[in-house]
C-alpha cells in the first residue's frame, strides 16, 4: 500500500501529530490537505536516511521483518514475537560465526563495532560513518554485521521489551513505521515508499521474494556458478543453494555476471525480453524485469494484433501520472483490468503501464466506478456531484490548468542530480527541495530547465524553450549557420526510454508543423534527451518517418552533460556546432566529441 492509502485510515489528530516538523506550515489546513501532503513527504530517501542510520536496535530488525511480510504489514500483536524470534535466531546463528577468523575480517569489525557502541552508549555520525567504510572494504554483508551484533562476545543485539517500545514509538512517530486497519485488526505497516527508500539504505537491489524468484528461474547449474564466485559451498540442491546466496546477500546484478553472455540470452528469451545488447544491459534488463514484477504480470495480448492508434490526449504524461498518483493501488488495478491490461506489480509500475496504452486519460477515469470518480474529485477539491462524464470533464480540465509549483532550484543546480531526474527520482533532490509541489509534472520540467542550460549556457547555442500552451517540441537549437533543431525531454520512471507509439506521432506531428512553416528549409534535426534507450532505439527512430528529411538522434542525459561540462571547459567562448555531429540513431559521447577532432 501506499502513503495515502494507509493514512486514509488516521484520525485528523494523528494526521496533525505526524505532520510537526514534516509540513512547513500545518495551521489552518484541512485534513484532506494534510493528508496529500504528508503521503507525499513520507519515505523519501533522505529523511529514512537520516532518521534510521544511526538507531539503537532492534529498529534495523523491527523494518526486516516488516520488509519481508506479505504486503510489508504486520499485525500489531504479532510484530513484538516475530522481532524476538528474528533477533533469537541471530543469536543461534551468531555462535557458529568464525569471529576470530582475521581473513574475513570479522574480529577487527567486532572490535571497533563493540568499543563504538561502549563509548555512550551508542553510535555518533562518526563513529557509523567509519563502521560502514569498514564494511565496505572488508566486504562484510549487512546479515555479517547483524550477526556480528548479536554474537555473544559482542552481544548488542538482544531482546529487550523496553528498547523495542522505545524504538516502535520513534519509528510511528516519525511515520516511517505506519498503522492500518485491515478485517477489524490493526496493522504495523511499511508503505511502498519507505520500504523502497530502505532498500535503497540497505544497499539492497530488489526485494528478497523478488529476488527468490530471480533465483529460481536460474538451472543448479547457474547456482552453483554464482556461489562457487563468492566462496560459498556448492554442495546441497537448488533451492538451498537460492538460500545460500539469499542470506550471503550477493547482490543480483553480481550474481548474474557470473553467468556467460549467452546464458544471459537465452534467460532473456524465457522472459520474452530483448536478448541483444552488452553484457550489463543484458543483466540490468533481468533486474529491473523481476525488480518491477514483470515477471508476475498476466500474459500480454497476442502480439501478432494490432495496436490501436493512441486516442487523442488532451494531458502531457507528467500531468497524468500525477492524476493518476491520486489512485490508490488497488483501484489502478481494477482500472488496468477493465481495460484488459495486465494489473500486476507495484503502483508506479501500474501507471507506467496506463501512460504506455493508447488509452487517453478521459477512457482511463471512466474505468473507475462512479463513486471512485466522485472520491477522486473530492480529494482534488472539485464538486462530487453531476454525472459520471461530467466529473471526469471537470478532473481533466482542473489537472490541465492548475498551477505547478515552481521549483526552488536554480537551473545550473539541477545539473548534480540530472541523470536522476531524468529517471523521475524524487529522492535525488536536497531536503529542503522535496515539497509536497515535488509533483512527476515539476521533476519533467526541471529536466527541461536543466536541459536547457547545458544547451544555452555550456554549448553556448541559442536555445528557446516551448511556449506555454502550444503543442511543439520542448525547446529548439539555433547554431551559428540558422540551422534549426528540436529537442524533447522525456523522463521515465524505469530507464530505459522504449520510444511509444504515441511519441512517434508526437515527433511526426511536430515535424510536419515545421514543414508548413517559414522554417521548412532550416529544419536540421531533432533530439531526444532521456535518461537511456533500449536496444531497439533505432528501429522505432526509422518508423517516425518525418516528412522532413532531417536526423532524428536519441542522446542519453548522462553523454550530455558529460560532454557539455567537457566542451565549457576547453571551449568556454565558442557555439558548439550541433550540424557537423548530429545523425540518426543513438548519438554517443565519442559522437559528440568527433567534432571537435
Amino acid at each position: 500500500m501506499n502513503n495515502y492509502e494507509i493514512l486514509q485510515n488516521y484520525s485528523r489528530t494523528d494526521l496533525r501529530r505526524l505532520a510537526k516538523g514534516k509540513i512547513s506550515e500545518i495551521v489552518g489546513l484541512d485534513a484532506d490537505k494534510i493528508l496529500r501532503d504528508l503521503s507525499r513527504v513520507l519515505g523519501n530517501y533522505e529523511s529514512i536516511k537520516r532518521n534510521l542510520e544511526f538507531r539503537n536496535p532492534p529498529a534495523d530488525t523491527i523494518l526486516e521483518v516488516l520488509l519481508e511480510a506479505e504486503g510489508h504489514k504486520v499485525r500489531v500483536d504479532e510484530l513484538k514475537n516475530r522481532v524476538r524470534s528474528r533477533i533469537q535466531e541471530h543469536r543461534a546463528a551468531a555462535k557458529s560465526l568464525p569471529i576470530h577468523d582475521s581473513a574475513r575480517g570479522y574480529h577487527l569489525y567486532s572490535v571497533l563495532l563493540a568499543e563504538a557502541w561502549d563509548h555512550d552508549g551508542d553510535l555518533v555520525p562518526a563513529e557509523a560513518n567509519l563502521l560502514r567504510v569498514l564494511r565496505h572494504e572488508l566486504g562484510i554483508s549487512r546479515r555479517d554485521h547483524q550477526l556480528i551484533m548479536a554474537h555473544p562476545q559482542v552481544d548488542l543485539l538482544k531482546f529487550d521489551l523496553s528498547t523495542f517500545d522505545e524504538e516502535i514509538a520513534f519509528l510511528t512517530n516519525e511515520g516511517i513505521v505506519l498503522v492500518c486497519c485491515e478485517d477489524g485488526d490493526g496493522h504495523f505497516v511499511l508503505s511502498d515508499e519507505t520500504a523502497e527508500s530502505i532498500l535503497q539504505l540497505w544497499g539492497f537491489e530488489m526485494e528478497p521474494r523478488q529476488y527468490g524468484r530471480l533465483l529460481a528461474s536460474l538451472t543448479k547449474a547457474q547456482l552453483v556458478r554464482v556461489v562457487r564466485s563468492t566462496g560459498l559451498k556448492t554442495s546441497g540442491s537448488a533451492s538451498e543453494l537460492a538460500d545460500r546466496i539469499l542470506a550471503a546477500e550477493i547482490p543480483p546484478s553480481q550474481a548474474l555476471h557470473t553467468l556467460p553472455g549467452a546464458e544471459l540470452a537465452s534467460l532473456l528469451g524465457k522472459l520474452d525480453l530483448t536478448r541483444s545488447g552488452s553484457k550489463e544491459e543484458r543483466i540490468l534488463r533481468i533486474t529491473d524485469h523481476f525488480r518491477s514484477d514483470a515477471d508476475l504480470a498476466e500474459d500480454e495480448v497476442d502480439g501478432g494484433i494490432e495496436i490501436p492508434p493512441p486516442e487523442l490526449r488532451v494531458l502531457t504524461e507528467e500531468l497524468i501520472a500525477d492524476l493518476l498518483d491520486e489512485i490508490g493501488t488497488v483501484q489502478l488495478a481494477s482500472m488496468l483490468e477493465a481495460l484488459e491490461l495486465p494489473k500486476s506489480g507495484s503502483k508506479a509500475v501500474r501507471i507506467e503501464r496506463l501512460l504506455e496504452s493508447h488509452y487517453n486519460t478521459a477512457t482511463i477515469l471512466d474505468a473507475l466506478r462512479l463513486e471512485e470518480i466522485r472520491e477522486l474529485a473530492g480529494k482534488l477539491g472539485l464538486k462530487r456531484s453531476g454525472s459520471k462524464g461530467n466529473l471526469v470533464d471537470s478532473i481533466i480540465e482542473a489537472q490541465r490548468t492548475r498551477e505547478i509549483e515552481s521549483s526552488p532550484l536554480a537551473a545550473r543546480d539541477l545539473l548534480g542530480l540530472y541523470s536522476e531526474i531524468a529517471a523521475q527520482d524524487s529522492r535525488a533532490y536536497p531536503t529542503e527541495a522535496q515539497s509536497a509541489g515535488l509533483s512527476v509534472t515539476r521533476i519533467g520540467l526541471d529536466f527541461e530547465r536543466a536541459t536547457r542550460h547545458i544547451f544555452k549556457n555550456l554549448l553556448n547555442l541559442d536555445t528557446r524553450a516551448s511556449r506555454p500552451g502550444r503543442e511543439e517540441p520542448d525547446g529548439m537549437i539555433t547554431d551559428d549557420d540558422g540551422h534549426l533543431f528540436c529537442y524533447e525531454c522525456k523522463t521515465v520512471l524505469s530507464p530505459p526510454y522504449t520510444l511509444p507509439i504515441a511519441h512517434r506521432l508526437q515527433i511526426r506531428n511536430y515535424v510536419s508543423a515545421i514543414a508548413r512553416s517559414r522554417r521548412a528549409e532550416q529544419f536540421a534535426g531533432y533530439l531526444i534527451i532521456a535518461h537511456s534507450f533500449d536496444d531497439g532505439i533505432e528501429a522505432k527512430i526509422a518508423e517516425v518517418e518525418p516528412e522532413l528529411n532531417a536526423p532524428i538522434a536519441a542522446l542519453s542525459a548522462g553523454d550530455l552533460l558529460a560532454f557539455a561540462r567537457k566542451w565549457q571547459q576547453e571551449h568556454s567562448i565558442d557555439t558548439y556546432p550541433l550540424g557537423a555531429t548530429i545523425k540518426s540513431g543513438r548519438l554517443t559521447m565519442r559522437d559528440l566529441d568527433s567534432a571537435i577532432l
